[in-house]
């Protein structure tokens, strides 16, 4: 499994939370990024798990208030701008 890893040799970008408790960033983000030699790890402070899907109208917050909980005073729409900013520098670094 390790070896495989080892092997990938394409450009490889990594954005996680540091606050997500669903799988956390030390053990799968960060040990994928050590072992992949062409790998980019991004860890974005106070953004969990969740924090990547759509930003939450008060109905999906009563609906689904776990998939919404997230750190106080965090930004969920500029996590995203953020998100597709280190997307589209990955791609125009790895396009040319």
């Amino acid at each position: 499994k390790e070896d495989s890893l080892r092997a990938i040799s394409i450009p490889v970008q990594i954005v996680t939370g540091d606050a997500d408790l669903i799988v956390a960033p030390g053990p799968n983000a960060q040990r994928l990024a050590s072992l992949v030699p062409t790998a980019a790890l991004t860890r974005l402070p106070a953004v969990g798990h969740y924090t990547f899907l759509a930003v939450c109208t008060d109905a999906g917050r009563r609906a689904q208030a776990q998939l919404c909980g997230d750190t106080p005073g965090l930004d969920r729409a500029a996590v995203h701008q953020r998100t597709i900013e280190l997307a589209a520098q990955f791609f125009e670094r790895t396009l040319k």
